[in-house]
């Protein structure tokens, strides 16, 4: 479907309009009419004429992670034993990816990835120590959340396999846009475009938004327990070995004057995986608690969301701590 230049003109003018009114009413000093009044514009996408649009943009979206998530898989699993005796199978999202830093090609930089230092770490210990050959299945995908893990699940085989899921960051962050809402943006002009962004910047007003929308966000908390649980559900019926899950790190504490109440909602996030924990569900390894304690800017890449190497190397070595109960053969920090 297309849509005719004069529905364009039309549906642009009226984006054009709103946003137009939308600075008129901060300036004025009425945030509160000016924020609830870009909530509406972030909506334009699901007009009626818009939406087969907007779907075709999300499908084609969705097929490019999963590509680059394939990629990345395939490359690590031509590396494993062709008879593996034991299997850990990684879901994640793009912390589980060798990202940002080589942003291009997801190949690149592949040995700053914990899921391939994971993998060259247990083939020594195979070789070395005689240690049962382990094959490494990652499927790590970006913007993935809890609902992403539970379909992801269904591409792995669970029925042996020690399970590691690394996902979190998406599912709890305050959203400007949706997913499909960010897509929708690519059907607007450039400066119109540009103009919606710089409303909703750090020195503008984000911070209003986040306050007056507070659980604008992909997988709000009640979804979030309900899909832990789903979770644990599916990997106990599959048979699964074990199931370890890494808490959300905490950013420093100028987080809050952009994303107020942020360190509050990635609290109430990993309670819920405690929570999990103490009943026995889960085993934890707290990603949060390890980076803090060992100087957290060295683990995360310079947009303080990604890991460095470092974080990487040291995500590996707490997998191998748990799963061998072995420091031996952990990778060099």
């Amino acid at each position: 479907m297309q849509v005719s230049e004069v529905q364009q003109e039309d549906f642009v003018a009226e984006v054009d309009r709103q946003i137009t009114r939308a600075y008129e009413l901060a300036e004025r000093g009425d945030v509160a009419g000016a924020v609830e009044l870009f909530g509406e514009i972030r909506d334009f996408g699901e007009r009626p004429q818009l939406k087969p649009l907007v779907d075709k943009l999300e499908n084609g979206f969705r097929a490019s992670v999963s590509a680059e998530r394939d990629k990345f898989r395939t490359f690590i699993r031509e590396g494993n034993p062709s008879d593996p005796e034991r299997r850990i199978v990684i879901l994640a999202d793009s912390l589980g990816l060798p990202r940002p830093e080589h942003p291009n090609d997801i190949l690149n930089g592949l040995p700053t990835s914990y899921a391939f230092a994971l993998r060259e770490a247990v083939a020594r210990r195979a070789a070395e120590e005689g240690a049962p050959a382990t094959a490494i299945d990652p499927l790590c995908q970006r913007y993935a959340t809890t609902d992403r893990v539970l379909e992801n699940m269904a591409l792995a085989q669970l029925d042996g396999a020690d399970l590691i899921i690394h996902v979190g960051l998406n599912d709890f962050s305050r959203r400007i846009f949706m997913e499909r809402q960010r897509l929708a943006l690519k059907l607007l002009p450039n400066a119109l475009v540009n103009r919606i962004v710089k409303f909703s910047q750090v020195n503008m007003y984000r911070a209003d938004l986040i306050r007056h929308f507070s659980e604008f966000c992909y997988v709000p908390l009640d979804k979030w327990v309900a899909n832990i649980q789903s979770i644990i559900d599916k990997a106990n019926a599959a048979g699964a070995r074990s199931l370890t899950w890494f808490t959300i790190v905490q950013l420093p504490m100028t987080v809050e004057s952009h994303t107020p109440n942020y360190r509050y909602n990635v609290t109430r996030y990993n309670l819920a995986l405690y929570e999990a924990a103490r009943r026995g569900d889960i085993q934890l390894l707290d990603a949060d608690r390890m980076f803090w304690d060992h100087g957290y800017k060295a683990h995360m890449h310079s947009d303080l969301m990604h890991l460095s190497p470092k974080g990487h190397v040291s995500i590996c070595n707490r997998m191998i701590e748990r799963l061998f109960d072995v420091k031996a053969y952990r990778v060099h920090e």
